[in-house]
């Protein structure tokens, strides 16, 4: 997905089409986010419930990327405190642990559907885009 989406020369060339043609696009990837961050939540060890709810997603004012995770960043701090260093040691295990994956294998399952709707979508803009109907 990084690739496909963060290829500079075709974010840049998408930024520039009006916001009409350019909402399908955030339209899927607010629902792509949406639908992997709620795989997330279900794969998460239930323990103590925190790493469900620490489970969060953004999407960029520019509608053409996302982020979701236990990312830390402002606006999030106190989900990243409830849930997000504690799910890298859940992830990859420690001394006295063992690891038990859940984030990659989320991403891993979802990653297929998800490229396919962005890949659709962008082709379907790109395609209007250039027949004029916008």
């Amino acid at each position: 997905m990084a690739k496909r989406i963060k290829d500079s020369r075709l974010r840049r060339k998408l930024r520039r089409f009006p916001e009409k043609l350019r909402s399908n696009i955030a339209i899927v990837m607010e629902l792509s986010a949406q639908e992997l961050a709620a795989e997330l939540e279900a794969a998460a060890p239930k323990e103590s419930g925190d790493l469900s709810e620490a489970v969060h997603y953004r999407v960029s004012r520019d509608g053409l990327s996302a982020q979701i995770g236990y990312a830390n960043y402002p606006g999030f701090k106190r989900q990243w405190k409830a849930g997000g260093f504690k799910a890298l040691w859940i992830e990859y295990g420690t001394k006295f642990k063992p690891a038990q994956p859940f984030i990659g294998p989320a991403f891993r399952a979802k990653l297929r559907t998800i490229l396919d709707r962005i890949d659709r979508t962008v082709a379907t803009t790109l395609r209007r885009a250039s027949s004029g109907d916008f």
